[in-house]
């Protein structure tokens, strides 16, 4: 008799596990949906949706801005309001650009974490805002690992895209400030 409570209680709390892991990938697979939703309004021509956390960035070139946000908010804000953008591994800088220089990016080893891009906007009421493309348990993953790979690839194409955006968007700011 004790054996069968014994096994009716491993079971009840495996069921009850599953059922909580079910529940975290679900709210996050949906939290991620209406964060697309959400970007797509925008009509941004290009968009990344983060897949950790629903966070999300685009560029409309048309318009010459980004829209940051994710399920529950947005913003947009000119390109030209961009202070700076930050290209993080393990939430350290590894390139950077701000409107009027940039870094090379820095190659990177050891185990990867995390990787995310963080945008600073010259507005004081809104602090940095970041989207994490990757994140692994630790001890991470290997730069070499496909999933590291594409990742990176992903995030520094973005960061390249607003990087050039904010140069181009202070270039045409101060052209506009020389020929009134």
């Amino acid at each position: 008799m004790p054996t069968i409570l014994l096994f009716l209680a491993i079971a009840a709390g495996l069921w009850i596990a599953w059922a909580v892991m079910r529940g975290r990938f679900k709210g996050r697979e949906d939290r991620v949906a209406a964060a697309t939703t959400r970007a797509q309004s925008h009509k941004p021509a290009v968009l990344k949706v983060s897949p950790v956390d629903g966070a999300f960035i685009g560029l409309c070139f048309d318009k010459g801005t980004i829209v940051v946000g994710d399920a529950d908010t947005d913003m947009a804000w000119s390109l030209h309001m961009l202070a700076r953008v930050e290209l993080l591994l393990n939430d350290d800088p590894i390139a950077w650009a701000e409107p009027a220089s940039r870094s090379d990016p820095v190659p990177f080893g050891g185990e990867v974490r995390d990787l995310a891009l963080r945008l600073s906007v010259k507005d004081s009421r809104h602090g940095p805002y970041t989207v994490t493309f990757l994140r692994w348990p630790a001890p991470g993953l290997k730069p070499a690992d496909p999933v590291v790979q594409d990742t990176a690839a992903a995030a520094f194409d973005m960061f390249q895209r607003l990087a050039e955006g904010m140069a181009k968007a202070e270039a045409a700011r101060i052209r506009a400030a020389d020929f009134p």
